[in-house]
């Protein structure tokens, strides 16, 4: 197995705690394991830095560690609304082609 999905109906509603926990499990049975979400809305100040805390949490519980957060979210958008949404009012286009590579 390569990987895994972990998807939700709705925000809050742990897929990150889930994955989170999934990467810690992984991490004892694999040298090398990473989150990727391919979109985050919602950024704010994480240790004089602007992030998103779940990208934080997934690098916490990740063993691969990027050098660029843009490797495990190419998209990264600063409102915390319906992504689609706010890449549209921002004039982004959201590539599921970006996405997948």
């Amino acid at each position: 197995m390569t990987g895994f999905f972990v998807t939700g109906t709705d925000t809050e509603v742990g897929k990150t705690l889930v994955s989170g926990a999934l990467l810690l499990l992984l991490n004892k049975h694999y040298s090398l394991v990473s989150g990727y979400k391919p979109v985050v809305a919602g950024l704010s100040d994480i240790n004089g830095q602007s992030q998103n805390e779940d990208l934080a949490t997934l690098q916490l519980a990740s063993s691969y560690q990027a050098n660029n957060v843009s490797e495990i979210c190419p998209y990264q958008l600063p409102t915390p609304a319906a992504p689609h949404l706010v890449a549209r009012q921002l004039g982004i286009t959201l590539s599921y082609q970006r996405m997948l590579d």
